[in-house]
């Protein structure tokens, strides 16, 4: 599979600095090697204790969170992007081919997104989205539980930048999602806002 790397810069408001912010495809970092799996597990642990609050997961016996199957990561229909800060490892982004929730037709899903707390607030998310959405071009979803409020404030900017909001959301209750679901069109790189 080719690599997949859109570097972005970002500003860092304590120092006024521009910084390197990069996205890449995991099976292209973790280069086939079963060994380099668990630089993503370490990360689901991370992001799984940021978000215990909101999903009400809980520690298991041995210490770990064990709430997500990491099988899945590595399906063909399935992409885990890893982001890095001024070359730091600093999260991650799941985006994944799936049924749309509210009609069923298919669309891209943002299916975790995750950046550590040391590097939120700074731009660097909404530029590794915008790459996401961009290297996706057609119909997409985000959806957020009911209790991440700073989620969905985090998608609504992002999603209104990106759009011009013209992006659609509805809140479902079925038995496959329940919460806000924003739902746009990605045209490309070519035409979408540099903002």
């Amino acid at each position: 599979m080719a690599r997949y790397t859109v570097p972005y810069v970002s500003l860092m408001p304590a120092t006024g600095a521009l910084v390197p912010v990069a996205i890449w495809r995991a099976d292209d970092a973790v280069g086939g090697d079963p060994a380099r799996e668990p630089v993503v597990e370490r990360l689901l642990q991370l992001y799984e204790y940021d978000a215990s609050d909101t999903y009400g997961a809980d520690l298991e016996a041995d210490g770990r969170y064990h709430v997500m199957d990491l099988a899945r990561l590595w399906h063909p229909d399935y992409e885990v992007h890893l982001i890095a800060v001024d070359g730091h490892l600093a999260g991650f982004a799941f985006v994944a081919r799936h049924a749309s929730y509210v009609d069923g037709a298919p669309t891209w899903l943002m299916d975790e997104f995750f950046v550590l707390r040391k590097y939120r607030r700074r731009g660097g998310g909404g530029h590794v989205a915008r790459a996401l959405f961009d290297g996706h071009p057609g119909r997409w979803e985000l959806g957020q539980l009911e209790g991440s409020a700073a989620a969905r404030a985090f998608w609504r900017a992002t999603l209104g930048r990106y759009t011009g909001g013209a992006y659609r959301e509805v809140r479902l209750a079925t038995a496959r999602w329940r919460g806000p679901v924003q739902s746009f069109v990605a045209p490309g790189p070519a035409t979408t806002s540099t903002t």
